[in-house]
């Protein structure tokens, strides 16, 4: 399994790019959203390809779609898990000011203070670990987010370390209790 796709979701297309590590060969393909599922346009654009999902070492997935719900303040309520000292990142942006050196205006984050929660973790510019994730820390974290009804978490932060993000996504899954997930790990 020497193949990575690269999906992009959009509101009109959904775009692939399928590199395979062992021969250098790249495919492209844009095929259309299907807006009523879009797993149904990911699997077309992986067809187009000739790509065998099941044959994949990765799949590196993301969506413009969700994106600009987000933006637009059409999505679910969500919540952020980040890494200690990055809680207020959003809020301090200064693109999104309306006043970008003043201190008058208003400013309204794409998700609230109270529903953005800081875990222990820290990683240095080469991707070593500095700190180690405090999975517990994700586990209540991701605990008071439900209570808070947050029907959906993002986690972001400086981390590098695709372990720590599966961890992390391993302990938000087992705080809604769910578990028996395997996510493979490309070192």
């Amino acid at each position: 399994m020497s193949k990575i796709a690269g999906i992009d979701v959009g509101g009109t297309f959904t775009d692939l790019i399928l590199v395979d590590d062992v021969t250098g060969e790249v495919k492209l393909a844009k095929v259309p959203t299907t807006v009523d599922n879009q797993a149904f346009g990911v699997l077309a654009a992986l067809d187009a390809t000739g790509a065998d999902a099941a044959g994949l070492a990765a799949i590196i997935h993301g969506t413009t779609t969700t994106t600009n719900a987000m933006l637009e303040r059409k999505i679910a309520k969500v919540g952020l898990i980040t890494t200690r000292g990055f809680r207020d990142v959003l809020e301090l942006g200064r693109r999104t000011r309306p006043k970008a050196y003043g201190m008058t205006g208003t400013f309204v984050p794409l998700i609230p203070r109270e529903l953005r929660f800081e875990v222990a973790e820290r990683m240095d510019a080469e991707g070593n670990v500095l700190t180690p994730l405090d999975e517990a820390a994700v586990e209540a974290a991701a605990r008071a987010l439900m209570a808070a009804a947050s029907t959906a978490a993002s986690s972001s932060g400086v981390s590098t370390s695709p372990s720590a993000s599966i961890r992390s996504a391993t302990s938000k899954r087992n705080s809604r209790g769910i578990s028996g997930t395997k996510v493979p790990v490309r070192p």
